[in-house]
């Protein structure tokens, strides 16, 4: 439905626009309603989107349910794709299911279409709608939270978001112990963890050992009493580490420049240059 056809449905239609803001962190949602009130709400932090937007939707109906008046258009436009898509399915959550029902029961006596609308295109329902959903997000939610049933997203992303706070605790919190692998290893990283899960059994292996210096290099031989001399096999200097062979070692450093782009490297710079890079290095380098 285009603006023109908006515009003139409302001679003989109730026009309901809603629309959702998100600001702060909380949703603020409300509709303007061509022949009745214009309100907005919020629903706290925790509602998403699509939540908020279904929500929106089901407010709309219930104020128009009440006023009963047969042979009345009721059209309610929305910017939001998704939200009118949900509404068509047959398998579906019970916040749409509950949305379904509502306006099935108001269309026994009234005309009710769903119309989709284009966002911030000058429509003046969406507009005041959206000018309400603005000054909704920042309202502070009082009741108990969350509002509607957490989703399956949500929560999967705040206890991702709480292990990895845990995990950096716990990393932080190690003291002097596991010296070379903090040196390497600056805390959790999803990213890493990404790439890291992309390798097979070996590459994870040597991998692994090249970032806790449980290998075979020398000084860890040595700390084992299977090896006698500690030092580089390549420069006789320096102890032969992972960060040592990695970053320091003089007879590596034509073939560090050649690899990683860099002659000598600090630690740190060993996370920045990615799992990929590394693996790739100590490969050609026949590191075990």
């Amino acid at each position: 439905m285009d603006r023109s056809n908006l515009h003139s449905c409302s001679q003989r239609a109730r026009l309901v626009y809603r629309h959702v803001q998100d600001e702060g962190g909380d949703r603020g949602q409300s509709y303007e309603h061509s022949m009745g009130p214009r309100l907005s709400f919020s629903l706290g932090r925790y509602a998403t989107v699509f939540q908020a937007e279904i929500y929106v939707i089901l407010a709309c109906a219930h104020e128009v349910q009440p006023q009963n008046r047969p042979g009345i258009y009721v059209s309610i436009c929305s910017d939001s794709l998704a939200a009118l898509k949900a509404l068509k399915a047959i398998k579906t959550s019970p916040l749409v299911y509950q949305c379904q029902r509502v306006l099935n029961d108001i269309s026994i006596q009234q005309v009710v279409g769903l119309f989709r609308v284009p966002g911030h295109a000058g429509i003046r329902g969406n507009e005041i709608a959206d000018k309400l959903a603005r000054g909704a997000s920042t309202l502070r939610f009082h009741g108990p939270k969350p509002v509607l049933g957490a989703s399956r997203c949500d929560l999967q992303r705040t206890l991702c978001h709480w292990l990895t706070k845990q995990h950096g605790a716990q990393w932080r919190g190690l003291g002097d112990t596991q010296r070379q692998p903090r040196g390497l290893i600056s805390g959790p990283s999803l990213g890493t963890r990404a790439k890291f899960m992309t390798f097979n059994k070996i590459q994870s292996r040597d991998f692994i050992g090249l970032l806790t210096g449980h290998n075979t290099l020398r000084r860890h031989l040595y700390l084992l009493v299977m090896h006698d001399n500690p030092l580089c096999r390549k420069c006789e200097v320096g102890e032969e580490t992972s960060a040592h062979i990695q970053c320091e070692c003089e007879s590596l450093a034509s073939f560090r420049n050649a690899c990683l782009d860099s002659i000598f490297l600090e630690p740190e710079n060993i996370e920045i240059l990615g799992l990929g890079a590394i693996w790739n290095y100590c490969r050609d380098m026949g590191l075990p």
